[in-house]
């Protein structure tokens, strides 16, 4: 199977995935959550390509799309000039805003300039070869894409913008554990762009991979807690349970905790073999 026929795979599989976690509610939101999904990867998968087994970064393309996400409140969709990637978000921003009320257009473009900007920093990292600190990269990695999937999804779903300090703390710690779940198994396929709570965390700590990828459990598990006290305080007559916001994020630490439990993925991160490590940015 050729490259290009296998990342169309692993993008299909990426999509049906994470798809599979969601509620299902009627075509049309189906459709736009496909379409943010693939959008995602397709921006992804053309900003880095590997050229005589170095990584070559598009960066203008994410910030071509970030000022096209900048724009499109005023223009409700972007220009569809910069390829596909932009034509697919296009289609996927028409039907959001199709979906949901036009004071919620803002805080998703804004989300969506996040997502891209985040991007552009991770793939210059990427390109100057070095890797981020681990603060750094952690606010990095929210945006990365799932500060802005929680941003879509709740539209989607007819869950109010909240302005509201609880729900933002609420959004990262899902962000995060979300996040961070993904890279236990995915640090294998991305040990070359180091661009991954395991490695970078293996590099910050000065651990091999198998302790590395201990801690990020460990830190997985932080979080959770973190998220049931402040849930726990908030009670079942709040705000953002009446609102639906805390069922949401329920479901989806829910979700995830099913998945960083499986033994197969977790024992991948482990056994990846220590390589060079990179100094810190």
């Amino acid at each position: 199977m050729a490259p290009a026929e296998r990342n169309l795979k692993s993008m299909l599989q990426h999509i049906e995935s994470a798809t599979n976690w969601l509620q299902q509610l009627d075509d049309e939101r189906s459709a736009a959550r496909k379409l943010f999904m693939l959008f995602y990867y397709l921006v992804d998968g053309h900003s880095v390509r590997k050229i005589d087994d170095r990584l070559a970064v598009n960066v203008d393309l994410v910030r071509n799309i970030a000022d096209s996400m900048h724009r499109a409140v005023e223009f409700k969709t972007p220009a569809s000039s910069l390829g596909s990637p932009a034509k697919v978000f296009a289609d996927f921003w028409e039907r959001l805003t199709s979906l949901t009320p036009p004071n919620e257009w803002p805080v998703l473009a804004g989300s969506f300039r996040r997502m891209a900007d985040s991007m552009v920093i991770k793939y210059e990292a990427i390109d100057d070869g070095v890797t981020m600190p681990l603060d750094r990269f952690i606010q990095v990695r929210r945006y990365v894409p799932v500060m802005t999937f929680l941003g879509v999804e709740r539209a989607l779903r007819g869950i109010p913008v909240s302005t509201s300090g609880e729900d933002a703390a609420l959004a990262g710690l899902v962000a995060d554990y979300i996040g961070w779940t993904n890279d236990l198994f995915s640090a294998k396929r991305e040990i070359e762009e180091n661009f991954n709570l395991v490695l970078v965390g293996r590099e910050a700590w000065q651990l091999p991979m198998d302790k590395a990828a201990d801690r990020v459990v460990g830190m997985l598990e932080e979080r959770r807690c973190e998220y049931a006290r402040r849930t726990g305080d908030l009670g079942r007559f709040s705000e953002l349970t009446a609102s639906g916001v805390v069922p949401f994020y329920d479901e989806l630490i829910h979700a995830a905790t099913q998945i960083y439990r499986s033994s197969e993925w977790y024992r991948a991160a482990k056994e990846i073999p220590d390589a060079i490590v990179r100094p810190p940015r």
